[in-house]
């Protein structure tokens, strides 16, 4: 993954992986950057995401992405 912007793809890698610090610069990246087309499947690493209990700093970002993103399914 590049250091500057990243592509979709390259977020949607990021969401997928198993590297904590991946998952993590991939919801930074759809925070500064919003994709709609991506919020399900941010959504989705978020579920996962939150079954960590030592991912509180990851979850944090995806759910502040999330918010930003306005993705409805969060909220319930």
């Amino acid at each position: 993954m590049s250091s500057s912007r990243m592509t979709n793809d390259e977020i949607a890698e990021g969401l997928a992986s198993k590297k904590i610090k991946d998952r993590r610069r991939a919801a930074k990246a759809l925070a500064r950057n919003p994709v709609e087309s991506l919020a399900g499947l941010l959504y989705r690493a978020f579920l996962n995401e939150k079954k960590g209990l030592r991912t509180w700093e990851t979850q944090c970002e995806m759910i502040s992405a999330l918010g930003i993103l306005g993705h409805r399914a969060a909220l319930a």
